[in-house]
This record gives C-alpha cells, sequence and structure tokens, in this order.
C-alpha cells in the first residue's frame, strides 16, 4: 500500500512539474512575442531612438530590411522599409508612416464600402474581386 502512495505521489510531481515547464515556455514565448512589437518596445525602453525597425512588427506589417533612403530635392533624408504583410504580400514603407501608425497594413484590411442597388451587382462584384485576388497572388 506504501509503495502505491510512493508512486501516485511520484506521478503528481512529474506532471506538476511539466505542467510549470509547460506555462513557463508558453509565458517565454509571448513575451518574446510582444519584444518584437515596436509599441511594446518602446514602452518598455523610452529613452533609446530606434535607427533601424528591421525585426519588428507594426500591426500586420513585418519589416524585413531597410532600404536605401529616399532623398528629396530639399535634401531631406527619409528611411524606406520593406515590409511583409500578414497576408503574404510585400510593401515599401516610410519610416514615419510605421511609427506615425499612417500605415498599419498593405490594404487588405481595407473594405470596399460601396452601395449596390441589387443583389445581383453585390455578387458580381464579388466574382471579379475574387478573381483580381487570385491573379495577384500568382506573380
Amino acid at each position: 500500500m506504501k509503495d502505491k502512495w510512493k508512486i501516485e505521489q511520484h506521478r503528481q510531481r512529474k506532471l506538476a512539474a511539466a505542467r510549470l515547464k509547460k506555462e513557463r515556455l508558453k509565458r517565454d514565448y509571448t513575451e518574446r512575442e510582444t519584444d518584437h512589437d515596436y509599441w511594446h518596445y518602446k514602452q518598455r525602453h523610452p529613452g533609446i531612438v530606434i535607427h533601424d525597425l528591421t525585426g519588428f512588427v507594426f500591426s500586420r506589417l513585418t519589416v524585413i530590411a531597410k532600404l536605401d533612403p529616399y532623398i528629396s530635392s530639399d535634401g531631406i533624408k527619409d528611411n524606406r522599409y520593406l515590409c511583409r504583410c500578414s497576408c503574404g504580400d510585400m510593401i515599401k514603407v516610410y519610416g514615419f508612416e510605421l511609427t506615425g501608425k499612417r500605415v498599419t497594413s498593405c490594404g487588405c484590411d481595407i473594405q470596399p464600402k460601396q452601395k449596390f442597388k441589387y443583389d445581383e451587382d453585390r455578387e458580381m462584384l464579388d466574382e471579379v474581386e475574387w478573381l483580381y485576388r487570385v491573379l495577384s497572388k500568382t506573380k
């Protein structure tokens, strides 16, 4: 009887240790995810100026690479970045548009706001929109 009790206690300890390890891994993963979020990073490190946004996430856009800066006729430099949207498209964006929350996606989240007279018009637009999306993905 005593051996069964010891075996059960050992099993319960192993289960508790596995549960703690799983929770710790989950917590570490979420902390790593939020570290790449620009706004979370700025909140944790308030005085730091970031010159290269590579690797940061801005809502649906993930910055992949820093491109050559755009130099205007006045001589003002604007940093440009290559970003991947969560839908899979690539887009070039200025740094001030990312940090100023002007651009949050490649445009995939914008829904057309149109009023239709008939349901047939809506169905036709859906078919055309579907065809456009299919053709735009096959580059």
